[in-house]
C-alpha cells in the first residue's frame, strides 16, 4: 500500500552489520531506510548528527548518513539513531565509536640508561617518539641535552647528550 490509506505502518531499517562503527577521530558511517510512511531521523547524542532528518515514506531505500565528532575520550562510546514513523513505529540504529588512544601520552625511549663518553668528544644518543611533545631536561649542570623538545609526531627522533671531559 502506499501508507495513506490506513495500512499498518511497514519499515526497512538496513546497515551493514548490527551497528554502525565510526573512528574514534570523528567520521561518517551511513545506513538505508525505506518505508511506507514519512520517516523522521533523530538522536539525543550531542555528538551525533544525522542527514537527512526526514524521509518520504515512498517506498524507495533512501541514505542517512550519521556524523560523529571527534572522540575527546579514551572510552568507547555508544549511541542511538532513531528511525520513527508517524503513528509510533520506530527503530534504533546503534552507532559506536571508538575510544581516543592518541590521547593517552605514549613515549618510547630507545635506552632506560646512558653511558656517556668519558673523553667528553663523543655525545651519546638517546632516541624518542612521542605523539605528544616532549620537553627534555637534566639535573646536572655538567650535561648537555639538544635538542630540548621533540615534537609530539609518532616519529623517531635522536637526542644528543653528551658532558665534558670527566678530569676525576
Amino acid at each position: 500500500g502506499d501508507g495513506q490509506t490506513g495500512d499498518p505502518e511497514d519499515m526497512i531499517v538496513k546497515t551493514d552489520g548490527v551497528q554502525l562503527t565510526v573512528p574514534a577521530k570523528g567520521g561518517e558511517a551511513a545506513f538505508t531506510v525505506r518505508g511506507n510512511y514519512p520517516m523522521t531521523i533523530s538522536t539525543e547524542e550531542e555528538w551525533l548528527t544525522v542527514s537527512p532528518a526526514q524521509v518520504a515514506g515512498d517506498g524507495a531505500y533512501h541514505e542517512v548518513t550519521v556524523t560523529a565528532a571527534l572522540n575527546e575520550t579514551t572510552s568507547e562510546r555508544e549511541g542511538i539513531v532513531l528511525v520513527t514513523m508517524p503513528m509510533g513505529s520506530t527503530e534504533q540504529v546503534v552507532v559506536r565509536q571508538e575510544g581516543n588512544g592518541d590521547l593517552e601520552e605514549k613515549m618510547i625511549l630507545s635506552d632506560a640508561a646512558l653511558s656517556l663518553d668519558p673523553s667528553g668528544k663523543e655525545p651519546s644518543v638517546l632516541k624518542v617518539k612521542a605523539n605528544y611533545e616532549v620537553t627534555l631536561a637534566c639535573d646536572a649542570e655538567w650535561v648537555t641535552v639538544s635538542p630540548l623538545t621533540v615534537p609530539g609526531d609518532n616519529e623517531e627522533h635522536e637526542i644528543s647528550i653528551s658532558a665534558p671531559k670527566n678530569e676525576t
